[in-house]
């Protein structure tokens, strides 16, 4: 099952962004150290109070993959011209 993640779940995103670290320092150890995260677990717990940063755990019994969401708002300005279908 897809759901939010909470508090309970950093302790397996940790150990999940572990090992997504050392798949990226086993091809690029110049460019990722081993053993560390892109987050630790503070900046996860203030990670999870972030409604527009939201993180989704795949849970099957124990987590199992998780997805780091970032929600924007995008805003496009047209010209007239084309928001008229006419095409300079």
């Amino acid at each position: 099952m897809i759901r939010k993640a909470v508090k309970r779940d950093i302790q397996a995103i940790m150990e999940l962004l572990h090992q997504v670290n050392m798949v990226h320092h086993v091809i690029r150890p110049d460019l990722f150290k081993p053993n560390t995260t892109k987050y630790n677990e503070q900046e996860l717990e203030v990670l999870l109070e972030d409604e527009s940063k939201p993180i989704f755990v795949y849970d099957d019994g124990q987590v199992l993959g998780h997805a780091f969401c970032m929600i924007t708002e995008v805003r496009v300005t047209t010209p007239h011209s084309i928001s008229t279908g006419t095409w300079a």
